[in-house]
This record gives structure tokens, C-alpha cells and sequence, in this order.
């Protein structure tokens, strides 16, 4: 393969426009639109792109492509080297573009996914802290608890079926506890004012300050100041008292009520749709289904004992990889740079395809089926970024597959799944897109439990 940056013709740079990024656009950069949705899921022919980069492949015999991101100058990464070395260097080469932060800053306008060195140090610093990114989170125990407790009512709620309202529901209650604590539990008005402020944003355009805005700041101030113990609140009071001196002194520029609604829109959002794809994937290939169950019956119950389910946490990851909920990183060179062995000038928007880029089979032939054990296997998973990685890796990761796991086993515990409108055989790949919005599962009690596999 050359190792040249090649500009595709007029012709596929309207299909990708037209064809990718106006439904990726539609569907909701931001939070995503039930409609558009399902509606891509039913009539795109290619929605997660990977026949299209198949295609440029073999007719343009590059590692890179150069687009159009409407109207801007816009470098597609498809080889897994280029993807590392932007990730590598975010955000200190590449980072978030102008759009991204406009849209994020109607929400969140201090987060760490839209600051810049040296803000982006300070805040990613205070994340890592209070999320307990690459290690055990001090509080699992307490966040497992709750989810076991959540996740009990709306099996004793529930009859016959899981549907997507139910498991919606179950991550909204589950978010508020952990982030907040009980006292939030029926706080819809912090959600609903989020939830609009991220459908606004959505559009990218015409954006103006919102009273949601104010409202929504007001609830997540009301916690900060008095926060209940075991939850993020109170390990953010925590970090910062523990935090060394100078970064202490510098509260205001941390800004730590702007960093929690990306928590919060992770967990209710991000993960219930990974949450609801996984159990719709473990409906359809019952195999798998017992490996993961023989992980859950052996769990004792604490974070420390999940941590050894290596196979149920598998699942989890591989369910993202097929489905990622970002499908398109989107980053902007602001420093002049080599990629692929071509020159990158600063303000060229750089977009990594995790949809396409994780179904590719010349670098994974069985790349679209669901092969849970692929993640026990050395080497593999440096090219996925469904959860991002490197220097900008999701600083959350570790405690979202806690979340997610949990939930799995909670409902698997007891219970077996079927899909009723099946979507993906086992040995056969998976289709390129998931409405978790139309998830209805049929639930029947589990006669015995599964012997534990070696």
C-alpha cells in the first residue's frame, strides 16, 4: 500500500459527504435522535462505511484520504499507524476542532474534552483522579451496590420482557446515585435540562445561551456543596482536598461542575445503548451467553471479583467494537505535522472512522463477527478506539465497563434472553448498525445454573 495522503475524486467525496456524514450528522453528534436512527438502520446500505474505505482501498491504494468535512480540508485515517500517531499527540497536535467545542460548550463549556494544553492537563489530571482512570475505583463497591439494587427492581418490575424504555430508565436511576446519591434519585429536571441542551447542540448552528443552562448548573451545585457520601460528588471534594497545593489554588479554572455532564450523558446515554446491544448480541448467540454466565456465577460480588470476569468484560468491549457509539473521531492539526509521510497543515480537520476502521477485515478477517475471545488474544485491540485511547482515552473507561458489567450479570443472573426478531447468527457477521432504540427482549427464567468453564 502507498504511504502517500491521496485526494479522492469530486464523485466519492459527495458520497462520503451525502452518504456518511449527513446521517452520522442527523442521527445526533451529540445525543442521539431515535428517528434518524432507526431510519438509517432500516434503508443506509452502508452504514458503518466499511464497503466504502473497502473500496478506496483497492481504487486509490492509500493509507489516508483527503475529503471534505463540509467545506473544510479534511484528511480520512484509515491504517492503524496514522490513527496512533494522532492519538498519540492529542490535543497537543490534534485537537477537538472549532465545531466540536462550539457544540460541547452549549453544555459544557470547561470540559476536558474541549480544553486545550495547558487547561486540558489541569482538568484531564482531575478526571483521571476522580474517575480512577486505569485502576480499581475506590468506590466500586459502593457503585456495584446500587446497581445490583436498581437493577433487582426492574427485574421484579419487569414480566416477560425487557424493552429499551425499561433499560433506559434503569441507567438514568443508576446514573443519578452514582453521580449525585440518593437525594437525586427523582431529579428529572437536571436530565431533562441536559438532555435538551445536547439536542440543541446537536445541530451545531445558531447556538445561544440556553435557560437550561442556568438551571442545569444550579442542580449540580446544589450537590457539589453538600454532596453525599460514596457517589463522584463526594470524590470530587476529596481529590481536590488531596490534590497538590498549586493545583488546589485553581478550582475555578478546573471548573468541576462543567466536567460532570459528560459523566453524566456517558453513563445514562453511551452506556445504556452499549448495555442494550450487548444483551441483544448475547440473545443471539447462546454460546456465548454461558461463557459469560459461567464468569457471573463465579463473581462473588465485590469490584475486586469482577475484575477476574475477563470473558463477560469481553463482551462489553467487543459489542463496542461492532458497534462503537462514536462512530467518527474528529480532531483539528494545530500544529503543522507528518502523517503518513505527508505534510499535515494546521487547520486541516483529521477524522478517524472507528465504525469502518474496526470492520476491517484485510486487517482482521473475521473482523465483523462477534468473537468475544478475540480480546484475551496478545496484541489485539490497538487499533479500536470505540472508548478512544492514548493520551485522550476515555478517563472513564474503567469504571464504565464496572457500570456495564454489572448490569449484564445482574440481568443475565437469573435470566436468558431471546430476540425475537433476531438480529445476527452465530459464525455470520454482525450487521453494520444496531437500533438499540427497538430493543424488546423476551425473558425466561434460567432452569440451572451454567457449570463454571476451565
Amino acid at each position: 500500500m502507498a504511504s502517500k495522503i491521496v485526494s479522492v475524486s469530486l464523485c466519492d467525496k459527495l458520497i462520503f459527504q451525502l452518504g456518511h456524514l449527513v446521517p452520522n450528522y442527523l442521527q445526533g453528534i451529540f445525543k442521539r435522535s431515535p428517528f434518524w436512527t432507526g431510519f438509517f438502520h432500516r434503508f443506509h446500505p452502508d452504514p458503518s462505511g466499511r464497503r466504502l474505505i473497502a473500496k478506496w482501498r483497492r481504487k486509490y491504494h492509500a493509507r489516508c484520504f483527503v475529503v471534505s468535512l463540509f467545506g473544510a480540508r479534511t484528511v480520512l485515517v484509515v491504517d492503524p499507524y496514522s490513527v496512533r500517531r494522532v492519538l498519540e499527540h492529542s490535543p497537543a497536535v490534534y485537537a477537538d476542532p472549532r465545531p466540536k467545542q462550539k457544540g460541547m460548550a452549549h453544555f459544557q463549556p470547561d470540559a476536558v474534552t474541549i480544553s486545550r494544553p495547558p487547561l486540558w492537563d489541569l482538568r484531564r489530571r482531575f478526571n483521571e483522579e476522580v474517575l480512577a482512570t486505569g485502576r480499581p475505583h475506590p468506590l466500586g463497591d459502593a457503585f456495584i451496590a446500587v446497581i445490583r439494587e436498581e437493577t433487582k427492581k426492574l427485574t421484579n418490575a419487569t414480566t416477560d420482557r425487557i424493552a429499551w424504555p425499561a433499560l433506559d430508565g434503569l441507567f438514568t436511576r443508576i446514573t443519578l446515585r452514582i453521580v449525585f446519591g440518593n437525594h437525586a434519585l427523582n431529579d428529572v429536571g437536571l436530565l431533562e435540562a441536559l438532555d435538551r441542551l445536547m439536542l440543541q447542540a446537536n445541530r451545531l448552528l445558531f447556538l445561544k445561551r440556553n435557560p437550561r443552562f442556568d438551571r442545569l448548573y444550579e442542580r449540580i451545585e446544589h450537590y457539589l456543596k453538600a454532596p453525599e457520601p460514596n457517589t463522584l460528588a463526594a470524590r470530587c471534594r476529596d481529590v481536590l482536598e488531596t490534590m497538590p497545593k498549586a493545583l488546589r489554588l485553581t478550582p475555578d479554572k478546573i471548573n468541576v461542575a462543567s466536567q460532570m455532564p459528560h459523566w453524566l450523558f456517558a453513563m445514562k446515554d453511551t452506556l445504556a445503548l452499549n448495555t442494550a446491544a450487548c444483551l441483544a448480541l448475547l440473545a443471539d448467540h447462546p454460546s456465548c451467553c454461558e461463557r459469560a454466565r459461567a464468569d457471573i456465577v463465579a463473581w462473588d460480588g465485590s469490584a475486586s471479583g469482577l475484575g477476574a470476569a475477563k470473558y463477560l468484560e469481553a463482551c462489553v468491549e467487543e459489542t463496542m467494537r461492532l458497534w462503537p457509539t462514536t462512530p467518527m473521531l474528529v480532531r483539528e492539526c494545530i500544529v503543522a505535522d507528518i502523517l503518513a509521510d505527508d505534510m499535515i497543515l494546521p487547520g486541516t480537520q483529521v477524522i478517524i472512522w472507528n465504525a469502518a476502521n474496526h470492520r476491517n477485515t484485510e486487517a482482521y478477517a473475521d473482523a465483523g463477527l462477534f468473537r468475544p475471545e478475540r480480546w484475551s488474544e496478545p496484541q489485539f485491540g490497538t487499533w479500536f478506539n470505540h472508548l478512544s485511547s492514548s493520551t485522550q482515552a476515555c478517563a472513564g473507561r474503567d469504571l464504565a465497563l464496572l457500570i456495564a458489567k454489572t448490569v449484564v450479570a445482574e440481568l443475565l443472573r437469573e435470566h436468558r434472553y431471546q430476540n425475537p426478531r433476531k438480529i445476527a447468527e452465530p459464525g455470520l457477521s454482525v450487521p453494520d448498525s444496531f437500533n438499540a432504540f427497538q430493543l424488546n427482549l423476551e425473558r425466561t427464567a434460567f432452569a440451572e445454573r451454567p457449570e463454571v468453564q476451565p
